[in-house]
């Protein structure tokens, strides 16, 4: 997207914010454009961002000031840009891993949906090897090993096809409620790691490094699966979408 059409974005952003409050329905509803339901299209053109396929889209603070200030780095607000990347935990030459969402409209557009929503998944290293997407690592369709940083240390080695369309990724970020039962671990979780396959169900091994227990997000509980230690490391084998932790002798 050009940088010069940021504002604009923002204007529009604020006017659906604005129909999103009305919660009446006109008699005519306004038909929603059809590229607010391309992820790829939203994250360029509405986030200013680097599409990284599926709903994953980076923002990079260099664009971002520039994408909201329109040139103009008064009022403060590079300050309140700068303020963000800090809130979320990431360095101003790191980029900032959004996941798109969908969220349903009201006024206006009632009863649409559009990607207007997103979740920070973590930082980007924007210098970083290809692949590579802060804290959370995409896979290809070859085979091969995707490792978060330390001290997130998990992770993920698969076969050939596991990764279709470059679809899997893993992340230290746990869904709501596995994140919510690492109390039950005994000895509590040293490390995290999810395991997406974007809809795959290959097979693949998690590891982490040191020696310990591996324990996978089962039915609502959180349960030690057999775990070898070697090399240093600690493995394991699973297929499917996955949330593991470990917790270390």
């Amino acid at each position: 997207m050009s940088k010069s059409n940021v504002f604009r974005i923002i204007v529009l952003l604020a006017i659906v914010a604005g129909s999103l409050s009305l919660g009446t329905r006109p008699a005519a509803a306004a038909t929603l454009p059809p590229e607010f339901q391309d992820a790829e299209w939203v994250c360029e053109n509405l986030w200013g961002g680097s599409y990284q396929g599926g709903h994953d889209c980076v923002i990079d603070f260099e664009t971002w000031t520039w994408f909201t200030t329109q040139g103009y780095p008064g009022y403060g607000y590079t300050a309140y840009l700068s303020s963000l990347w800090d809130e979320w935990g990431c360095a101003l030459d790191e980029g900032v891993l959004l996941e798109l969402q969908p969220i349903f409209l009201g006024g206006m557009y009632a009863g649409q949906w559009g990607y207007f929503g997103s979740k920070v998944i973590g930082c980007t290293d924007l210098g970083g090897a290809e692949g590579r997407i802060g804290d959370a690592i995409r896979g290809d369709e070859g085979g091969g090993t995707l490792e978060l940083k330390p001290p997130r240390n998990g992770m993920m080695n698969y076969d050939a096809g596991t990764c279709d369309e470059n679809n899997c990724r893993i992340t230290q970020n746990l869904p709501v409620g596995a994140e919510k039962d690492l109390g039950t671990i005994p000895g509590g979780a040293d490390a995290t790691l999810y395991v997406n396959l974007g809809g795959g169900t290959g097979s693949y091994t998690v590891c982490f490094w040191g020696e310990g227990t591996i324990y996978q997000y089962i039915s609502g509980l959180w349960q030690a699966i057999a775990t070898s230690i070697g090399g240093g490391k600690s493995c394991a084998s699973a297929s499917g979408d996955g949330s593991f932790a470990f917790s270390e002798n």
